[in-house]
């Protein structure tokens, strides 16, 4: 009872502490047009292509204590290969520049980018319209089906891991703004 009360408590706190800046990232990617054109959607991947090669190392612990692998690499390659279907020239990631997280940072951090799978389940439908092979978002797909089976594993580890919820919670935040920074920057 213990574990599924602290899964509640640290899941329920991180959505409560980051539904503003959450709103803010949705706000930002609808005022950039960021579905509804192609090269809105390139702001968009370019932006989270920098954000999952920011916190990439913070994945590994997160997915080892969950029992799946990490999957930075794949998820940022198929933004890259989005990228080059959406637009000329070359898209290759960037140098990656991680940021080092504690332990209970990195649950939030991973809170944030393992719960974009949720979105990604809308979204992906709405990709096929800006790719000129028919084909949705490579990316949208690797979150979708990713996703699917990662989240309630997830969301049972860290209840069990117990992360401090504040150091939780400014991992989440900063995922959320380091979007929000990375949508400003190329707008």
């Amino acid at each position: 009872m213990t574990c599924s009360r602290n899964a509640d408590t640290v899941r329920g706190r991180l959505k409560s502490e980051t539904i503003s800046v959450h709103q803010e990232v949705e706000g930002a990617l609808e005022k950039l047009s960021c579905f509804e054109t192609p090269q809105g959607f390139a702001v968009y991947l370019r932006a989270m292509r920098d954000c999952h090669q920011r916190f990439s190392a913070t994945e590994p612990h997160v997915a080892k204590r969950c029992g799946f692998q990490p999957s930075s690499v794949e998820v940022v390659n198929a933004i890259v290969r989005d990228l080059k279907r959406l637009e000329e020239g070359t898209h290759e990631a960037e140098a990656e520049v991680q940021l080092s997280a504690s332990a209970d940072e990195a649950w939030g951090i991973q809170y944030a980018l393992q719960g974009s799978a949720m979105g990604a389940r809308m979204l992906k439908p709405r990709s096929v319209a800006f790719f000129a092979d028919g084909k949705p978002s490579e990316y949208l797909s690797i979150l979708v089906d990713l996703g699917s089976e990662r989240w309630s594993r997830f969301v049972k580890e860290l209840g069990l891991a117990n992360p401090n919820p504040a150091l939780a919670i400014a991992g989440a935040r900063t995922v959320f703004e380091t979007v929000l920074s990375n949508l400003n920057r190329q707008n």
